[in-house]
């Protein structure tokens, strides 16, 4: 999925994080990019489709007609796709229907990329779980089951913390705060009492 030779491609960034990101694109890993504000993650992920190696004629043809179904136009550029959903999506607009795709489905062969995971939802990152480990979106209906190919990378950003403490730039008078991590890392029911 990543072009043979990237090593001229001007990313943004520390170089471990370039690595990171090359690394997972050619292995087909999902990644999570953890920073502090301004720290180059939002460049990194413009960098996608720099690095992004063409699609087939067979895997173009088959994510065009997944777009013709969305009632999307489908640029005629072979790469793979590119989704940035908003927070706001709902898990339903993630996993689609069988008459509308969701954004899962228009990631299929390409990257799928959460900017600031904690936002999103709980009930979408749940729904995410089973199609990524899968490979494929399953529906049940009364009477029948089906599913849909979801081949893709799950490219996630998040700040480190909203004090600023994990990323190295903490003043001396600021504490980390728990309740601050644990909000940042998405664990929303640590900071609920008892």
């Amino acid at each position: 999925m990543v072009r043979e030779n990237f090593s001229d491609v001007p990313i943004p960034g520390d170089d471990g994080a370039r690595r990171a990101l090359e690394i997972a694109l050619a292995g087909g890993h999902h990644l999570l990019l953890v920073g502090p504000a301004g720290s180059g993650k939002t460049g990194l992920v413009r960098s996608l489709p720099s690095l992004l190696s063409p699609l087939s004629e067979e895997e173009a043809r088959e994510v065009a007609a997944m777009y013709r179904r969305a009632g999307e136009a489908r640029f005629e550029r072979i790469l793979p796709p590119i989704r940035m959903p908003h927070p706001a999506s709902t898990a339903r607009g993630f996993l689609g229907s069988e008459r509308r795709p969701g954004e899962l489905d228009l990631a299929h062969r390409g990257v799928l990329v959460l900017e600031n995971l904690p936002d999103f939802r709980t009930e979408v990152l749940c729904a995410l779980r089973q199609p990524l480990e899968e490979g494929a979106i399953r529906l049940a209906r009364p009477g029948e089951r089906r599913a849909r190919p979801s081949l893709l990378i799950l490219l996630a950003t998040m700040r480190s913390c909203p004090c600023g403490g994990i990323s190295g730039q903490l003043n001396r008078s600021e504490i980390i705060q728990p309740a601050h991590l644990a909000e940042a890392l998405g664990y929303r029911s640590l900071l609920r009492p008892g």
